[in-house]
């Protein structure tokens, strides 16, 4: 039987997810895990969450994560900000680069409040 979910806690979670960082339900405890191949621990096995019990939360580009940051990035009337969100979306690594480029230019609010009102 399933645990019931504090939804708002479920939405923090997926912020985590990236095109590096999985994560994962455990339906016999009720808990979600993040995966990461890419963390320097020891006893950090990706077998484990192969058994039943785990449920793989759908990807960032499952979600349409990819697109919906290319959407913010047209709007945005700045030209050195769209540019720099444009640059910052190609090739391998754009969703944390898309991330830390927000930052850099002072848009993460605008990012959060575009992404809530789709």
């Amino acid at each position: 039987m399933l645990k019931k979910l504090d939804l708002s806690a479920v939405a923090e979670k997926f912020e985590l997810i990236n095109n590096e960082t999985r994560l994962f339900y455990n339906t016999e405890i009720g808990e979600f895990e993040l995966y990461n191949e890419y963390l320097d621990i020891e006893d950090y096995d990706c077998e484990k969450f192969e058994g039943s019990e785990w449920i793989p939360a759908p990807s960032w580009y499952d979600l349409g994560e990819y697109e919906i940051m290319v959407e913010f990035a047209e709007v945005i009337s700045d030209p050195h900000k769209c540019e720099m969100l444009c640059v910052a979306l190609e090739g391998k690594g754009a969703f944390r680069r898309f991330r830390d480029t927000l930052g850099r230019v002072g848009l993460k609010d605008e990012w959060y409040a575009f992404k809530h009102n789709i």
